[in-house]
């Protein structure tokens, strides 16, 4: 299904838009080479110019699901570390039942995240990827023709209040952080 419509703010309780789950060998951070299973979200607030999963952004694709049927299928996976993706997982409410569902059953948790927005909710490594300018679509990009995409992602791309509320909450439950940026260039370092 491709144009998947997200509405965080109006999504049925228990449901969650799916791109994609799939078992694979964690290939970043601190759990690389970590047998894991993956659950992408369909839908993000901000539009990468470089993104490498625009199914689950630009124009989201798959189909709603049901925690319990994620869960089901996480189970069914014969892993126990589960990362949560996207897109941007963290603009839907009902990733606070997903995460304390796996939770329960057992399931390490990452999060992978740009650090937009906060939600507190159990799990066990945070890991944040906030966005350089060098992110933003480029101007004429034909996905976004009107630059209305540029201008949102400019105004949502930098948020230091919510990496430091994964910091703070990190440090009170005694659990992971790692911050990953994407550098294309050495004038990205500065940034």
């Amino acid at each position: 299904m491709t144009g998947l419509p997200i509405h965080s703010e109006t999504a049925d309780a228990g449901v969650l838009p799916i791109s994609e789950s799939f078992v694979s060998i964690q290939g970043e951070g601190k759990l690389t080479g970590v047998p894991s299973w993956f659950v992408r979200l369909a839908g993000c607030n901000l539009r990468c110019g470089w993104c490498d999963t625009p199914y689950a952004s630009w124009e989201p694709e798959g189909a709603t699901q049901s925690i319990e049927s994620i869960v089901e299928q996480a189970s069914a996976s014969a892993v126990r570390h589960a990362v949560l993706t996207g897109g941007e997982p963290m603009i839907f409410e009902a990733m606070d039942d997903l995460a304390r569902t796996l939770r329960d059953r057992g399931f390490h948790i990452t999060i992978e995240t740009a650090g937009t927005v906060f939600r507190p909710f159990p799990i066990d490594l945070a890991s944040i990827s906030p966005k350089l300018a060098n992110s933003a679509p480029q101007t004429g990009d034909p996905r976004d023709p009107l630059g209305v995409w540029r201008e949102r992602h400019e105004q949502r791309r930098r948020r230091p209040d919510v990496v430091q509320a994964f910091i703070e909450q990190a440090r009170h439950d005694g659990t992971d952080v790692q911050l990953k940026f994407v550098v294309a260039s050495p004038a990205d370092m500065e940034e």
